[in-house]
């Protein structure tokens, strides 16, 4: 039998051992049970060359939610900013006293950000061209602070969002007021649907309230490739990819490849 000095050692080893553990036991439950917060912290690109309004914006937006604010001023920022995928776009029509902000608008519309358009001018024609990439607003400036507020608010809500948890190898989705859980290995691709995912598995559909690129965000990067503006897929559920036709094939369908994800696609798959 151990003697008193040997009981104390293993005593002072197994609490050193268990303090070691606790915190990462308590990021895994959070990790996998924690909602989201009541503000969401959101990636806001403001495509703008007149350094006063984007300070104006600003403090629009200060104290209502919590920001990261990038600003690009030219065509060339502005493309390398959105291949980053923010949450939110800002755009202004005009850019070095041209319309080269209208030459953007195809780029955003290929990702599924939402975005704003703003100008100084009341042209009809413009409105009529900007309507045809869906905007989530249009606004002439000057607009106020609440007018802002108001669209941000419509396209992030500001309650917690309480359909959806994520674990560390699925996601548990809220139906009938119980939980599912979907792991990931048995999803097989998610398509966008409005402010709406459809998850798609062998059993079925789910629909839930949530934006493509955050619900892409949450999950292991190195099992799910974005193929399109609207289709994430897992990759363990490709049969076949034609980039000919651009299309993917999986067991029952296939789906489309957008052209500005042709490249990720075969670094992710190792076919460059």
């Amino acid at each position: 039998m151990p003697n008193v000095s040997q009981k104390v050692f293993f005593i002072i080893k197994y609490e050193q051992f268990i303090t070691k553990v606790r915190p990462i036991v308590n990021q895994v439950v959070n990790l996998s049970y924690q909602l989201p917060t009541s503000k969401m912290s959101l990636n806001l690109l403001i495509i703008e060359d007149d350094p006063s309004f984007v300070l104006e914006v600003e403090m629009m937006l200060e104290g209502e939610r919590e920001f990261s604010i990038q600003v690009a001023s030219n065509l060339l920022d502005a493309t390398k900013a959105i291949k980053i995928l923010p949450d939110l776009i800002i755009l202004d029509l005009r850019l070095q006293e041209s319309d080269l902000g209208l030459s953007l608008l195809s780029e955003i519309k290929e990702t599924t950000i939402p975005f704003i358009v703003t100008t100084a001018f009341n042209d009809p024609k413009f409105y009529k061209t900007v309507q045809e990439y869906n905007p989530e607003a249009y606004l002439i400036k000057p607009f106020d602070k609440l007018t802002l507020i108001g669209i941000v608010d419509r396209i992030f809500p500001n309650e917690p969002n309480d359909t959806v948890r994520y674990s560390y190898d699925g996601v548990f989705v809220k139906a009938n007021k119980k939980y599912k859980k979907l792991k990931f290995s048995d999803i097989n691709y998610i398509k966008a649907e409005g402010n709406y995912c459809s998850i798609f598995t062998d059993e079925g559909r789910v629909t839930i309230r949530n934006s493509l690129k955050r619900f892409f965000d949450r999950m292991p990067q190195t099992k799910f490739i974005r193929i399109h503006r609207s289709y994430i897929l897992n990759i363990d559920a490709i049969k076949s990819v034609e980039f000919s036709s651009n299309k993917v094939f999986l067991e029952k369908c296939d789906l489309p490849i957008g052209r500005n994800y042709k490249n990720e696609i075969k670094k992710s798959l190792l076919l460059d």
